[in-house]
């Protein structure tokens, strides 16, 4: 058979079922957070639809946000990678101006007309972008500071993350790494050698601060001081373990009132789980895994090296959060700040992944053409390997 000279792309429309796999994860977050949260504020500030309020404007702005990035095509997002990290960079730096805010310890927040803003959201998604440019510059593109910039963005938002202190965070941006750099045909001793340096740096950065050690000895018996450090993943347990089949209804979970602190952030899950339980979790998960088998196969299917290693950088850098705000939950990882994506409360976690699921649902929209079944699979895999795409391009 004939070597195939040129892959080609056919316009396709957008996929509908990871779009409606988003629209359900939203509508589940705006319900779960409203039944996490009215107790809570109807106790402290008398306005049981405080939260209620501010999730239904940010999903709005997210969805609005997603529309207007999915109408972009891969082209013009590359085209915008320098804008796009640069304004990352200089929300980092205004963390050390008047701007920056310090909350619970960490000065990992900016104010902007009202609002707060964390700059790590975006830094996980621009991490991406920056380094999906590099590893398609073209040769005429690595002779100019833009791309020595993007080339020092990730490392600037890790050691900037690490400073906040924030060491979650900075862990999910080097997995938004790891990722890109795995889709983009990465050697496996290499993936592997990074990764476990980047687990010996975590262990080390836990063993030099206390209360970190003290979040992996209660994860790993939080009943050994149930009423004070391990207070919150007990009840985040209890919260679980009494849903049961079906759960206790919605509206109608105990953990919320005062037990379980941040019931409608870090430990959200906990609460769904109680009121809707285990078979309230398979449907959440359900959609879940939707949103990403959809998301990897967009990227399966980009019609370019720089779509695939955005779609696919962007689909497991969600994952990775979900699940380890799901290990959180259960107790099979210390306690981090690493809010559920799309579920869980929080203005800037929302609207930059419904942003960024945007640009992979943008990406849906063109695929590479479908081979005719007459081909052998060594020219199918040939046809879809990355270099033989890449050269071709």
């Amino acid at each position: 058979m004939s070597k195939i000279k040129k892959v080609k792309t056919v316009k396709t429309g957008i996929d509908k079922m990871m779009l409606l796999a988003i629209i359900g994860l939203v509508v589940i977050g705006i319900i779960m957070v409203y039944s996490s949260s009215y107790f809570t504020f109807a106790y402290e500030t008398n306005e049981p639809n405080q939260l209620l309020k501010k999730e239904l404007a940010f999903a709005i702005a997210g969805l609005i946000a997603m529309y207007i990035v999915s109408l972009f095509d891969s082209g013009t997002i590359r085209k915008l990678a320098l804008h796009i990290n640069i304004t990352t960079v200089l929300m980092y730096i205004a963390l050390v101006t008047p701007l920056g805010r310090e909350i619970r310890g960490g000065l990992r927040w900016i104010s902007l007309g009202g609002q707060t803003i964390m700059p790590s959201e975006f830094a996980k998604y621009a991490a991406v972008i920056s380094l999906a440019y590099v590893l398609t510059a073209k040769k005429e593109e690595k002779n100019k500071a833009a791309y020595r910039f993007l080339v020092a963005c990730p490392f600037i938002y890790i050691i900037g993350t690490l400073a906040q202190p924030d060491l979650s965070s900075a862990m999910v941006i080097v997995v938004a790494i790891m990722a890109v750099l795995f889709y983009a045909g990465l050697e496996t001793f290499w993936i592997v050698l990074m990764l476990s340096s980047g687990l010996g740096l975590g262990i080390l950065m836990i063993i030099i601060e206390p209360f970190r050690i003290t979040r992996v000895k209660v994860m790993l018996d939080p009943f050994l001081d149930p009423t004070g450090k391990g207070f919150q993943v007990v009840q985040s347990l209890y919260a679980i373990a009494s849903g049961g089949l079906g759960g206790k209804g919605l509206g109608n979970g105990i953990q919320k009132m005062m037990y379980l602190p941040f019931a409608y952030n870090d430990y959200i899950f906990s609460i769904y789980a109680e009121e809707l339980g285990f078979v309230g979790c398979l449907l959440l998960l359900l959609a879940l895994s939707v949103l990403i088998l959809r998301g990897l196969k967009i990227a399966a299917n980009a019609p370019g090296k720089f779509s695939l290693l955005v779609a696919g950088g962007i689909i497991t850098l969600i994952s990775a959060q979900a699940l380890v705000n799901l290990y959180v939950s259960v107790s099979l990882i210390p306690s981090t700040g690493i809010p559920f994506p799309i579920i869980s409360y929080g203005g800037t976690s929302l609207v930059t992944t419904l942003a960024a699921l945007g640009l992979v649902l943008g990406i849906s929209r063109q695929e590479i053409e479908k081979l005719p079944r007459a081909f052998e699979k060594i020219e199918k895999k040939e046809y879809h390997s990355l270099e033989r795409r890449i050269k071709n391009k």
